[in-house]
């Protein structure tokens, strides 16, 4: 049975949140109008300083501690200790496409520790770094909104009118919204999955300025760390990681303990609960 480690996820999305909110006072003080990938830039180095912020206040060890007491009930101090030293950064990946792709391609990869209960023995088993990762269509607005008031979009780029039906299950647009006279106001980011819809489905919406289920970034990255959202399928996590000529680069929020740190591969806990000494099994794999 996977554990669900909520506080470690809403640890993630505060940081995704407040790196929004960075971008956007920067546009509006120093860079107006600015195209998609210059927002997509400037985002990732606050997202990096966000969470290298968090990071130095010990805030995803905290999480990641209080998800294992209250999924292991009964170890106390023990369980929590195994958290020490959890850290994170943000990594960039990327490579020089020719011009073949959008700089407005956008993979997202979280990797961290994931955990399993044994749903009978007392066993509990945890992944050092487990990655699952989510495919982006960056969106901006265009400069004159229709006259009905609703907003136009830009249309699919060829590049991603070819990635995008293998991957919709695992796909979004993330819509980018400026607003202001010269379009220095920057909106908080909203997501629309492609899961389900097809290329004719997405091109409806961004013509008609008009999508069915917007999600908010709080609540996209937080589905994605705890795996209700995005893909762990190893080929499109290693295309992201390390992407070929042909997909978009990527940014990844990576959870980790650093070399030499951190639970040995095998560890054996006991059990205090109720006075009653049961014996667990946890076993950490990297």
């Amino acid at each position: 049975m996977q554990v669900r480690l909520n506080t470690l996820g809403q640890v993630i999305a505060k940081c995704w949140v407040e790196a929004e909110e960075a971008t956007a006072k920067a546009i509006a003080e120093k860079y107006p109008d600015p195209e998609e990938e210059n927002i997509t830039f400037l985002f990732a180095g606050e997202l990096r300083a966000a969470v290298a912020h968090a990071s130095s206040k010990n805030a995803f060890a905290n999480a990641f501690s209080a998800d294992l007491q209250q999924a292991l009930p009964g170890f106390g101090r023990d369980v929590s200790s195994k958290a020490a030293g959890l850290m994170a950064r943000v990594n960039l990946h990327s490579r020089r496409h020719e011009g073949r792709r959008s700089g407005s391609d956008l993979g997202v990869i979280i990797t961290q520790p994931s955990v399993r209960r044994h749903s009978v023995l007392p066993q509990v088993e945890i992944v050092r770094d487990h990655a699952r990762a989510l495919l982006a269509q960056a969106k901006l607005n265009k400069r004159k909104a229709r006259r009905d008031g609703r907003m136009s979009w830009r249309s699919l780029t060829r590049p991603q009118k070819k990635i995008l039906p293998d991957h919709s299950e695992y796909s979004a647009l993330l819509l980018y919204r400026l607003e202001g006279s010269v379009r220095s106001k920057l909106a908080p980011f909203q997501w629309q999955s492609c899961k389900g819809h097809s290329i004719e489905d997405i091109e409806n919406w961004l013509r008609a300025g008009n999508f069915p289920k917007e999600i908010s970034s709080a609540e996209v990255i937080r589905d994605l760390s705890i795996g209700t959202l995005g893909t762990d399928a190893g080929p499109a996590v290693e295309s992201l990681a390390d992407p070929p000529s042909t997909w978009p680069s990527s940014i990844e929020i990576r959870v980790f303990w650093p070399d030499g740190e951190g639970p040995p591969e095998h560890l054996y806990l006991q059990s205090v609960a109720k006075q009653v000494a049961k014996q667990y099994v946890v076993q950490y794999l990297v």
